[in-house]
């Protein structure tokens, strides 16, 4: 049935399938290693089966948004440590 909670399952498979290089298939497991921990959190309740416990559009884009800039920060901390040993 079309609805809400379709709607978020199918962002957080896409954004699983992205962070992972691989479709949620079968029992979903953490991908520790390529995602980030709040993220992660966001993704296993929007992947589950039932309905019920998948969170908001929000709440899942809110998830996103906090990894994304997560993300961007280790990054820049890692660009700034590399260029300090560089120099």
């Amino acid at each position: 049935q079309p609805s809400a909670a379709a709607d978020v399952y199918a962002l957080a498979a896409l954004a699983y399938a992205a962070a992972t290089g691989h479709p949620p298939l079968g029992q979903v497991t953490p991908e520790r290693s390529r995602v980030a921990p709040s993220l992660w959190r966001a993704l296993s309740r929007a992947l589950d089966a039932w309905p019920g416990p998948r969170p908001s559009m929000d709440e899942l884009a809110g998830a996103v948004e906090l990894a994304a800039a997560q993300a961007a920060r280790a990054a820049a901390t890692a660009a700034a440590s590399t260029a300090d040993t560089s120099s």
